[in-house]
């Protein structure tokens, strides 16, 4: 568990539960929707899980998206202990950015098999009862990285199209991050009882809820956790690979200082952020971290070379990747891991800027790449 920083990017793929039942939360992007099935398998990484949902819905009815001055509901869902401060930003967002669907002939009643159509959508789920082999730091770790992402989507993002600080015009600028950050259609969790409201997300020392002559997680544990409903980038255009060609990293770049451009200078924003989303900037940032994860590095990235390097094999045989090879067996890369150990605290306190600080940003904090062609 000390070197799960270091491994490679890693996930399974399992078929889905047939206990689930996740209507109710596809309803809240498609109030029409009568039944779902999943386009593969459920994908689960060390901190969530993901799938993509094909949702079903009567063929007569018509689809868009909410503009921001469309009349809407806004309707909360009661999920976690919410101030009512909170619940406001989450009902704006909502009213954003919700996917709706509305029925032509509401009452038709003839719809037959063929009269269905589906869109395809991407929920990302934690449930905190996945999580319970943990111990307490890692586990609180994994949910509040989920109360992070969706404080984010419901509370920062209609912050951040609203305003920007880069130097092209608002129009601009609202444009290109709007292509950059997916569309949220519903975003919440309940920890209530697991991580208080007001608990900083980098309070490692918070105590465990849990009594310590547990033997089994509570029961109560199966009901809390929250998802994420986002807007499909499935696309043949849209693909994840490693390494990327320097023209795709390149775009992936763009992206990232898209984002990093719309809070740069916002002093009121980052203030809020760093109380509403973490003082530290990123997963990576050595308060969130297991200790054993430092102790450990210069294993660990010796396991990660090595892994990287017996994956090469195939790309080499087609007549790539030798370069890259290389690049592996040069000193100052097969010694990152000693050189990671012995400036972990410096680049740590790097990642905790004054909000008033020059060059502090709204960093994503565990950026992974997804090119288009």
């Amino acid at each position: 568990a000390g070197s799960k920083l270091f491994t490679p990017y890693t996930m399974t793929t399992s078929p889905p539960s047939s206990d689930d039942d996740l209507l109710p939360i596809l309803q809240r992007a498609i109030p029409t929707a009568t039944s779902y099935r999943h386009a593969d398998g459920i994908i689960s990484q060390a901190n969530a899980e993901g799938a993509r949902i094909l949702a079903r819905y009567p063929s007569t009815v018509s689809e868009k998206l909410q503009d921001d001055d469309d009349d809407g509901d806004g309707d909360g869902d009661g999920d976690g202990e919410m101030a009512a401060s909170d619940t406001a930003n989450r009902r704006s967002h909502e009213h954003d950015s919700r996917l709706v669907v509305s029925a032509s002939q509401p009452h038709r009643r003839d719809v037959g098999e063929d009269d269905y159509e589906e869109t395809e959508l991407f929920l990302k789920r934690v449930r905190a009862s996945t999580y319970a082999h943990k111990s307490w730091t890692d586990m609180r770790r994994t949910l509040v990285y989920l109360r992070t992402e969706v404080r984010f989507y419901n509370e920062f993002v209609p912050l951040l199209l609203s305003s920007s600080s880069s130097s092209n015009s608002k129009e601009e600028s609202r444009t290109g991050l709007r292509d950059t950050i997916p569309k949220c259609y519903h975003a919440a969790y309940d920890l209530e009882g697991l991580v208080r409201e007001s608990s900083p997300a980098t309070d490692v020392r918070a105590p465990s809820p849990f009594p310590a002559t547990a033997t089994a997680p509570p029961p109560s544990l199966q009901r809390k956790g929250g998802h994420i409903l986002l807007q499909s980038l499935s696309t043949p255009s849209r693909f994840q690979s490693s390494p990327l060609p320097p023209r795709q990293s390149l775009s992936c770049l763009r992206s990232l200082a898209e984002f990093h451009a719309a809070s740069l200078g916002n002093a009121p924003l980052l203030t809020l952020a760093s109380r509403r989303l973490s003082p530290a900037g990123g997963s990576y940032h050595l308060r969130f971290r297991n200790p054993e994860e430092v102790r450990r590095i210069e294993e660990s990235w010796e396991g990660f070379r090595r892994r990287f390097w017996e994956g090469m094999d195939d790309i080499v045989k087609q007549g790539r990747g030798r370069d890259w090879k290389r690049l592996l067996e040069k000193e100052g890369v097969a010694n990152l891991g000693r050189r990671m150990r012995d400036m972990a605290e410096w680049v740590s306190d790097r990642l905790t800027p004054g909000a008033e600080e020059d060059g502090a940003v709204l960093v994503h904090g565990d950026f992974k790449a997804m090119v288009s062609e």
